[in-house]
């Protein structure tokens, strides 16, 4: 019947965690907007859902499940997918590739929310969700088109629909933040917001790819590697993380481990048993848990008495 509105949500704790005066304005203006929002299926799509290499990944599971900490407060969140939506998206954007987890339908059809998704939705309350996986793709044009299409198709949906896209903007603003300065990140950020009050994204659509590099994270997304490729880029790291929801020794944290790596590991499963001290664990639905693990473990000396053991047997 009607895309009602579009909305463009930062997904950092702090809106929720409120450490400072500009967080609470930030959260009390969610609200009001989350407020009066009516419509009965949020699309979300968030940059740290699935992320496919070449299609943009919609989840198509029967729920939506996630569960985070944040400070002292736990998330608990629980959706029913809108499978007609999905369906409609899917079949109606060549661009897409539809994601089953666990099984098609049924109790078990859960698919894991991420932070990006729970953050901004924590303020909408119960309604059906469509999740789509914010793809870094490099062709534009090919992002461009899906988004033209998402628009067509949910404007002549049979229900009320609304859309959040979950992005943070520029994170390059401090040296002394966790992703450096660049020039660029006031440059983007003042960009989007002319863009939007002006209703015209061409200045957008048309901006330097070197703008986006530098105003972003600095985290570069890599492609499926050789095995023979790994051992340079485990000695360029410091860290190595291996954060699931399950997980044994995993060969990929000895390798990493015996090339002068720290590593960072879930507690799920048996992995305490065997690395004991030689690793700093985290939850893997605790974005707080594993920063600090991470940050514990880039600022800690290289374990050799670790590497010898790993040598040894």
């Amino acid at each position: 019947m009607v895309l009602k509105s579009v909305y463009i949500i930062p997904h950092g704790d702090e809106i929720i965690s409120l450490p400072n005066e500009k967080s609470k304005i930030m959260n009390e203006r969610i609200k009001e907007i989350a407020r009066n929002d009516d419509s009965g299926t949020v699309v979300i799509i968030s940059p740290h859902s699935i992320r496919l290499s070449k299609m943009i990944g919609v989840v198509n599971t029967e729920y939506l499940r996630g569960r985070l900490k944040i400070m002292d407060k736990t998330l608990m969140q629980l959706f029913m997918s809108d499978r007609i939506l999905n369906s409609n998206i899917i079949n109606g954007a060549e661009e897409t590739e539809e994601i089953i987890y666990m099984t098609d339908s049924g109790k078990n059809s859960v698919f894991p929310l991420d932070f990006g998704s729970m953050i901004p939705l924590y303020f909408f309350g119960k309604r059906k969700i469509s999740l789509i996986g914010q793809s870094r793709l490099k062709n534009r044009k090919m992002l461009i088109e899906f988004g033209r299409k998402l628009y067509r198709i949910t404007e002549s949906y049979q229900g009320t629909v609304s859309i959040i896209i979950s992005a943070d903007q520029a994170h390059t603003h401090s040296k002394y933040g966790p992703y450096g300065f660049s020039e660029y990140a006031k440059y983007y950020d003042q960009l989007v917001i002319k863009s939007i009050r002006k209703n015209d994204f061409s200045d957008i659509i048309d901006l330097d790819e070197k703008v986006i590099e530098e105003a972003g994270s600095n985290v570069t997304i890599l492609e499926h590697l050789e095995h023979e490729k790994l051992p340079e880029y485990y000695k360029s790291a410091k860290v190595h993380c291996l954060i699931s929801w399950m997980e044994t020794t995993g060969l990929v944290s000895l390798e990493a481990g015996i090339m002068n790596c720290n590593l960072v590991i879930t507690k799920k499963g048996d992995t305490e048993d065997y690395f004991k001290d030689n690793a700093f664990y985290c939850e893997p639905d605790d974005v707080n848990s594993i920063r600090q693990a991470i940050i514990k473990a880039y600022e800690a000396p290289v374990n050799e008495d670790f590497i010898k053991e790993i040598q040894e047997n």
